[in-house]
């Protein structure tokens, strides 16, 4: 029995060490396989930073001659490459004309155009924000880009991030409808209201500055260096000191109400009424220095106006069209008829892209050709359009507040 038990642990300790043997080995052979992953892991290393260091050089080299293999392709095609390169595989040029390229006005342009044609196709959708308890009727754009500010019909104008569309701030205090809003140059928003008044509010905290009063409901607003201009129901167009709230002067021609508002850069006040005339004025002065077309009745009023940087001057019409008349002498250059229902707000992009809505119908007109080259559904009516310094579109769509761009 003695025998017996010392042969089994004879057996045992020797199937112990050969199980230890075995992890041993297994032991140098990972050491090992890690030692030679560790030698080509730097080999790796070395050979991406000298592949980086020649792709940094290759960018930075001038093109001549026939060292640049992109040479034989028209720029036109370069540009749909970039395109396609840059905004879905998120790489970078390779060659000096690349980035001569990529800095190029066409291919700014080139993106501009494809994205509101996205939005045309339903490619690309609007962001949409929510606040308000009424329709929204009239947006405008912070001095700084930073906010968005909306005015509804339930009395209260609410402020909005322009980066990601938060709720900021909700300003309160006009016992009517509000139904227009203006920045001006120091970053002061005005809005007017059926109450009959125009507030001043700090665009940079909120905070309620003056009441301006003497109108009836005011429809419309327009600031310029020195003064603020609102239009009213009451068929006037009251002058205001910006600084103070001075009262300075009323114009008045006619007997209709005043539905919008612009001013220019030649020290002239645009106004649109329910007539369907178009009036210049002297921004300084007051003076009447022409009236664009004849009366026409309430069909044909007057529902929005925008100068573009060069004097330009677009009318929006209930009648569906839209009017582009000269900077200079006021002559009519065209009339825009892509709509089929009224006009309810015009804006202008910094580049001079034109953007109209009408009754579930935004249009995206493109500078100097006045052609709608892009035709978004929108759903409803936008009562009032804003572009920011960036290129994104605000607009007023019933309850909601919708971003594109």
């Amino acid at each position: 029995a003695s025998r017996d038990n010392t042969g089994s642990s004879y057996a045992r300790v020797c199937g112990i060490k050969q199980r230890l043997a075995e992890h041993h080995a297994r032991y140098a052979n990972i050491d090992h396989a890690i030692r030679r992953l560790t030698r080509e892991k730097a080999e790796v290393t070395q050979a991406i930073q000298q592949a980086n260091k020649e792709l940094e050089t290759a960018v930075a080299a001038p093109v001549v001659g026939g060292e640049d293999p992109t040479l034989w392709l028209p720029d036109e095609l370069m540009l749909l490459i970039l395109t396609q390169v840059l905004f879905v595989g998120g790489l970078g040029a390779v060659c000096q004309r690349w980035w001569r390229l990529c800095q190029s006005s066409s291919l700014k342009s080139t993106e501009w155009h494809a994205r509101w044609h996205l939005y045309a196709r339903g490619k690309r959708k609007a962001l949409e924000f929510r606040g308000h308890k009424m329709l929204i009727s009239s947006i405008a754009v912070g001095i700084d880009g930073a906010k968005v500010f909306s005015g509804s019909w339930d009395r209260t104008i609410k402020v909005w991030s322009e980066n990601d569309g938060s709720l900021l701030q909700t300003l309160n205090g006009h016992r009517g409808y509000v139904r227009a809003l203006a920045v001006g140059p120091d970053g002061a928003l005005y809005s007017g209201s059926d109450d009959c008044t125009v507030r001043v509010w700090s665009g940079d905290t909120g905070v309620h500055i003056r009441t301006l009063e003497g109108h009836n409901s005011v429809h419309a607003l327009a600031v310029n260096e020195t003064c603020v201009f609102s239009g009213s129901s009451d068929a006037t167009i009251r002058v205001w000191r910006c600084a103070t709230g001075e009262f300075i002067r009323m114009l008045k021609d006619g007997r209709a109400p005043v539905l919008s508002l612009a001013v220019n850069n030649r020290d002239q006040l645009c106004s649109g009424s329910r007539d369907g005339v178009v009036r210049v004025w002297s921004a300084s002065t007051g003076a009447l220095l022409r009236s664009l077309g004849e009366p026409r009745g309430s069909f044909h009023q007057v529902t929005a106006l925008v100068v573009a940087a060069d004097g330009t001057l677009f009318s929006g019409f209930k009648d569906s069209t839209i009017a582009v008349w000269s900077g200079e002498d006021g002559t009519l250059l065209r009339t825009l008829e892509e709509h089929s229902t009224r006009i309810n707000s015009l804006a202008m992009a910094p580049n001079g892209t034109l953007f109209s809505a009408s009754n579930g119908i935004m249009r995206v007109w493109w500078r100097g050709a006045h052609d709608a080259a892009a035709a978004i559904d929108i759903g409803q009516a936008a009562d009032a359009l804003a572009v920011t310094q960036s290129g994104r579109v605000w607009a007023a769509l019933g309850l909601e507040v919708v971003c594109f761009g």
